[in-house]
């Protein structure tokens, strides 16, 4: 299993796919705080805050992580899977360690995105006015952990379908839906004017989703207990382990 992990781990590191999006990832966040500090200097006469820019990967990192993890598909494209296979690997050790290795990466392009903020954040603005250091640190881990079960999410989706094509647009899709409806969901949960409508069952739907999908989390500034969070984030993981495991136990690979 561990052989088979750093194996993983160092393929997925050297990758080229995985470079473009790591590349992708600080570039996105550079360029934003450069952008907006010019536009607020010559149209606006004044500077930017943290606060506006701190956490723009956010926006971005469902897009970014799941496409990050979709290049374990190469794996069973190029023959690389099915020689772990034959080389006597348990297809429990192979889909474990593949799904590690993608919530690595959700890790990497977090802590990447994390250090770049923080260093935009010292050289090119005036610092936070809205956050309190312990908010910022806590922003951050969420992020990071959002990004790790959504990662992993991912990859198990990508295994339980073993590799096909189609598990490109079904990764995709799930993001691009979940970046829709979550949109849905806040304006109806916190409108901009007047209060919540919402009542029964919705209300319950919605709430539950804001609250323990990992997804969501990635929307807006935490507003949930710290155990809400981690229930969400370890269930994710849990959820996706137990039944991606069993799918590709069971299925036929190309």
């Amino acid at each position: 299993m561990l052989r088979i992990l750093y194996s993983d781990i160092r393929k997925t590191m050297q990758s080229r796919a995985f470079l473009i999006c790591l590349i992708t990832n600080v570039s996105y966040h550079i360029l934003l705080v450069i952008t907006l500090k010019v536009l607020y200097h010559f149209f606006f006469h004044n500077n930017i805050t943290s606060d506006e820019v701190a956490f723009s990967f956010a926006s971005i990192a469902i897009f970014l992580v799941t496409a990050s993890t979709l290049i374990s598909a190469g794996e069973f494209s190029d023959g690389t899977m099915r020689n772990k296979l034959i080389s006597g690997a348990k297809r429990s050790e192979v889909f474990f360690s593949g799904m590690i290795t993608g919530m690595y990466q959700g890790f990497v392009h977090a802590a990447a995105a994390f250090v770049t903020s923080m260093l935009t954040s010292l050289l090119l603005t005036t610092g936070f006015e809205g956050y309190t250091i312990p908010e910022v640190a806590d922003y951050w881990l969420l992020i990071i952990f959002s990004c790790m079960s959504i990662a992993g999410f991912s990859t198990a989706l990508v295994l339980a379908l073993g590799g096909r094509k189609i598990s490109y647009v079904v990764g995709l899709s799930i993001a691009f839906g979940m970046k829709i409806f979550l949109l849905y969901v806040q304006d109806k949960l916190y409108p901009e004017s007047g209060n919540c409508s919402l009542t029964g069952v919705k209300l319950a739907v919605f709430r539950f989703t804001d609250r323990f999908i990992p997804y969501s989390y990635l929307a807006m500034r935490p507003h949930w207990d710290s155990v809400s969070y981690i229930l969400g984030c370890g269930s994710l993981i849990l959820i996706s382990a137990i039944l991606g495991v069993m799918i590709f136990q069971k299925k036929e690979l190309l």
